[in-house]
């Protein structure tokens, strides 16, 4: 029989989509710091849910609330998206994405694994991996990482070895089509599964309705 793995591990179902936390190690205040970990993610989708009549981002798609008076975080993704928008062309555009206005799902969901990577950090702790429906980031050892082939639903198409990384993937496989170019309201082609590795996991966005550029 294998010996358990050591450290604690939990998955929750947040955002619509499951997000797992591996901690390694034998510390005693992992349920604390999952249970800090997985609020951080709740109060997230509070937040950014484009689902939720209530979240500050369907109150600035309503015009009941101005980006300007959002919250500190909400902000400073709006922020970023607007860089971003800049550094792609206008290839990630969260005001554009949408038939129904702002959407900057397309950033939060790296945004929120890097917050939870910085609770980490504030705990000590270094060992970890958090994957978020396909954001991961990995630090503190060797850890490998499995990339989903887009063709085949039970197969891994590479796997990777990585510490202190992230990668990311976004595909058709599991929602089907969901990425828009903003410049055309087409659907991308030409790509199936870009994946993107980098130090944080909020730098991936844009790639597909980027086509041109991959």
């Amino acid at each position: 029989m294998p010996s358990e793995l050591p450290g604690t591990r939990r998955i929750e179902q947040v955002m619509g989509m499951p997000i797992m936390v591996d901690l390694r190690g034998e510390e005693s205040d992992d349920d604390a710091l999952l249970d800090e970990i997985f609020e951080w993610f709740r109060r997230v989708d509070a937040k950014f849910s484009t689902y939720r009549d209530d979240s500050e981002v369907s109150l600035i798609r309503r015009g009941e609330l101005e980006a300007d008076d959002a919250s500190a975080e909400v902000r400073e993704v709006l922020a970023r998206c607007e860089q971003l928008s800049a550094e792609t062309d206008g290839y990630f555009d969260a005001w554009a994405c949408s038939p129904d206005g702002l959407d900057p799902s397309g950033l939060v969901k790296g945004w929120s694994v890097d917050g939870a990577v910085a609770i980490l950090a504030r705990a000590g702790r270094r060992i970890y991996a958090i994957n978020a429906a396909g954001d991961v980031r990995v630090g503190g050892r060797t850890w490998r990482v499995g990339i989903q082939h887009p063709f085949e639903h039970n197969a891994v198409a590479k796997v990777v070895e990585a510490d202190d990384l992230a990668i990311a993937t976004s595909g058709a496989y599991e929602r089907g089509n969901h990425v828009r170019d903003p410049h055309t309201g087409c659907w991308p082609s030409g790509i199936d599964c870009p994946r993107c590795l980098s130090e944080r996991s909020s730098r991936r966005t844009g790639a597909r309705a980027l086509r041109r550029a991959v």
